[in-house]
């Protein structure tokens, strides 16, 4: 009989997070992140389903705003999407900005993410760590990989189990250096394809 190891932070994030990539932000790219975070909250609680509270939203899009800031930062594109509109229009990778099909999961430590019980495209996690502004980029995690290694127990918030479940699998990921090395485990979107709140689409990568 094989023995189950236990899902805990000790167990599947500690030894492995040496491995990663440390990015920390600058004043100026805190502040836009801020600035942002807030436009984006104020909309959020006028849409039936998201949260009411204020400091709750700033926090979660601050956060996530902040990975993709230090992503973008490492790969050296931009990433961050600062328009604001209504969540129908946004499901949509995080990375479409410059042409690729993956989304940007950024979580605080010393917290599993959260992730679909069905993903659509692979993610690319981060840890926001030790000082304010400081990011890890953990890697790339496939669908196959997040279904595997992904448990419901873990999940806090009763209320998403439905549809969230949390990651643990974080020694499992891919590396990259940059947004080419992305293309060969993911869709990469043609023009077509990009969904009309992005706007302008001189970031894309060439697909030919």
């Amino acid at each position: 009989m094989i023995a189950q190891l236990p899902l805990d932070y000790n167990t599947w994030v500690i030894p492995v997070l040496s491995n990663f990539s440390r990015i920390e932000l600058s004043q100026e790219e805190v502040d836009l992140i801020d600035y942002t975070a807030n436009l984006i909250a104020n909309a959020k609680r006028k849409e039936k389903g998201y949260l009411k509270d204020a400091e709750s939203l700033i926090k979660r899009y601050t956060t996530g705003l902040g990975g993709e800031m230090a992503l973008g930062k490492f790969l050296g594109v931009s990433i961050v999407d600062t328009s604001v509109g209504a969540s129908e229009d946004y499901n949509i990778g995080d990375l479409n900005k410059i042409g690729l099909d993956i989304g940007v999961k950024t979580v605080e430590y010393p917290k599993f993410p959260l992730v679909h019980t069905r993903p659509e495209r692979c993610e690319i996690i981060l840890i926001k760590h030790g000082r304010q502004h400081v990011y890890k980029i953990c890697g790339l995690y496939t669908p196959e990989t997040m279904i595997l290694h992904s448990s419901r127990e873990l999940v806090v918030d009763e209320k998403v189990r439905d549809t969230k479940t949390a990651f643990y699998g974080i020694p499992f990921y891919k590396t990259f250096k940059t947004a080419e090395d992305l293309k060969p485990y993911c869709r990469v979107m043609k023009l077509a394809d990009m969904p009309s709140c992005l706007g302008g689409v001189e970031h894309l990568i060439k697909t030919e």
